[in-house]
């Protein structure tokens, strides 16, 4: 199951909500909400209001809350309760007891919370789950380590209480691509049921801007958890509806082939809260909502009973994933001793461009993530182990994987696999065993860019970055696929065992990652079908703005088309549009970030 909700405070007081509860309005609201197709909200206990005293939490805030749950069963919408506000909306609150007290010291105090709230209302039909913060990082952190024993502590103490619900963080799950915030996804994983990634990130490029989520979708379903995408949406203050509409279509439909169980926009209302904080200094905060103050419904409201009614169509279904795989570094998410964050960064940037490449060629990826060291000083063997089912194995910009990964990639070769290594100065992964490289010691052959020809399609790309991420690779071993305009080598490859290895001698998708609007002006991708096709994987040449992905059910198989361009996309089809029952074959135009599912 699928589940599409929203983040809801009631239009009534937003954060406040609680302190001016108006019955009326929130049961209205609630019927709202239904009537747009939407299972689950997430919604949230203001802590300031909700516990006035340190030792006990107000019975009249309990009540209505109560009240609040009853109402939500009325109109069958689940809710997940989250307990720690805390941060909202572009400002911190702190209940007035708090003093200078550091937010993990006041473990007994949050205990009380959260004992006395779940013990309440475990078994209240609305209650679909708990959440234990709003994205915590930015109202409290600290170590890892006391981070972890603060999650582990308060998510035991949920189970403890109850344990038929599902129990997350709400922390926003930014670590996971290297916000070293104390919030470390792959620590706090045991502890937690799913993870719950939030996304407002900004892009240049309209391709990079909507196949993102995705990344971050699998990066944390590749912790081994389900994975919600529990914040994502756009303020009318910032964006046309209509455009927003068009994010809403292609971050619903890639969240689910990307695997997620669930998407929740934020947030269910505009306010008209003018003259309360924190909206009065954020106002761009005002207008986030799919609904208007007066009761409207934005295009972005109707995208979601669209997908709504999709998903009861479609049922039970499931992502086809190819037989090809990325593999992120742990040093994206670990702190290893004399790294920084802006390598992660760095890794960061090119594992995106990657992982777009891989779509435009027609793939739905899997991700792999690099188990960290987390062993003593002497480890015996590598934890990173990369599945037989997979054929070919990305490691873009290679600057860092440690060295026993390095090992499962060579053995990975040996056996049978193709591994795609691309140069990134500062390289630190040893490919002899495959791939001669020609380098000086600290003296880096720079670059203005990479220009070659691929089936009559030119590509230039310009190098970028600082003066060292400028550098190329030269080699003096393996076979020559692809040179450039130069006559240098751009890919090369040589077989190793029953595998084999190709090496692109450019930082190409860092490169690309630097570069404002890298896909919609260079065909890049093209290098990499180049080495797909030739391993045979199946990967094909579609509109580079159109991805392509397969879904499968009990009875039926599915293809889904997102067009991730802004403009219209004249694409091949042949099947059922699930949607109107219309059977298309041949040319479909589908309209700019939009997307298409047709029933095999």
């Amino acid at each position: 199951m699928f589940l599409i909700g929203l983040n809801y405070w009631s239009k009534n007081g937003g954060p406040l909500m609680w302190r001016f509860f108006n019955e009326e309005i929130v049961d209205k609201e609630l019927a709202q909400i239904r009537e747009l197709g939407v299972d689950v909200i997430r919604a949230f206990v203001y802590w300031p209001d909700f516990q006035r005293e340190p030792g006990k939490v107000d019975e009249e805030m309990l009540r209505r809350l109560g009240r609040f749950l009853d109402l939500a069963h009325k109109h069958d919408v689940g809710v997940y309760l989250t307990f720690i506000v805390g941060h909202m909306s572009g400002e911190n609150w702190d209940p007035q007891w708090r003093g200078s007290r550091d937010f993990f010291e006041l473990k007994s105090e949050v205990k009380v919370l959260i004992d006395t709230i779940v013990s309440r209302f475990r078994g209240h039909p609305a209650i679909r789950g708990w959440i234990l913060s709003n994205e915590l990082p930015i109202y409290a952190t600290s170590s890892e380590d006391k981070v972890t024993d603060w999650i582990k502590e308060m998510s035991s103490l949920v189970k403890s209480l109850d344990g038929g619900h599902w129990v997350s963080t709400g922390d926003g799950c930014w670590g996971i691509m290297g916000a070293f915030n104390g919030f470390n996804p792959y620590r706090y994983k045991d502890y937690v049921d799913y993870m719950g990634p939030h996304f407002y990130t900004p892009d240049t490029d309209a391709i990079r801007h909507t196949i993102m989520p995705q990344l971050i979708i699998k990066a944390c379903r590749g912790l081994g958890k389900p994975t919600i995408l529990e914040e994502f949406g756009a303020s009318s203050t910032l964006s046309s509806d209509e455009h927003i509409a068009g994010y809403y279509r292609t971050v619903l439909m890639g969240s689910l082939i990307s695997g997620a169980v669930g998407a929740w926009g934020w947030c269910y209302s505009d306010f008209p809260l003018i003259n309360q904080r924190p909206y009065s200094h954020h106002p761009h905060e005002l207008r986030f909502g799919v609904t208007t103050i007066d009761w409207g419904v934005k295009p972005q409201g109707d995208e979601l009973t669209r997908f709504s009614r999709l998903i009861s169509t479609l049922g039970d279904v499931e992502p086809v994933e190819d037989p090809v795989a990325l593999l992120i570094p742990s040093y994206v998410y670990w702190s290893y001793p004399f790294t920084s964050r802006e390598e992660s960064r760095k890794i960061s940037t090119a594992l995106l461009s990657s992982y777009v490449m891989l779509i435009q060629n027609g793939l739905n990826p899997r991700v792999i993530i690099e188990e960290p060291l987390t062993d003593g000083v002497i480890i015996e063997e590598g934890k990173t182990k990369i599945s037989s089912d997979i054929k070919v194995l990305f490691l873009p910009c290679a600057l860092r994987y440690l060295a026993q990964t390095q090992e499962e990639v060579r053995k990975f070769v040996e056996r049978g696999g193709v591994a795609v290594i691309s140069y990134c100065y500062g390289f630190w992964m040893n490919i002899d065993w495959a791939i001669k490289l020609d380098l000086y010691y600290n003296y880096p052959v720079l670059s203005d860019g990479l220009s070659t020809t691929i089936d009559n399609v030119n590509i230039n790309v310009p190098a970028m970055g600082y003066t060292y991420d400028r550098a190329i690779a030269k080699v003096s071993g393996g076979d020559v696929l692809l040179k450039d305009s130069a006559g240098n080598p751009v890919i090369v490859y040589s077989n190793v065992g029953s595998g084999r290895v190709y090496f692109i001698t450019y930082p190409l998708e860092y490169w690309l990652g630097l570069s404002p609007k890298p896909f919609e002006n260079y065909d890049a991708y093209l290098l990499y079908n180049m080495i797909l096709r030739r391993e045979g994987v199946g990967a094909s040449t579609p509109n580079k703005w159109v991805q392509v992905a397969r879904l499968k059910s009990s009875r039926y198989n599915y293809t889904a088309y997102i067009n991730h361009g802004w403009s219209d996309a004249r694409i091949n089809v042949s099947g059922v549009n699930i949607e109107t029952g219309e059977k298309i074959s041949g040319e479909y135009v589908l309209r700019g970030k939009d997307y298409l599912i047709v029933r095999e």
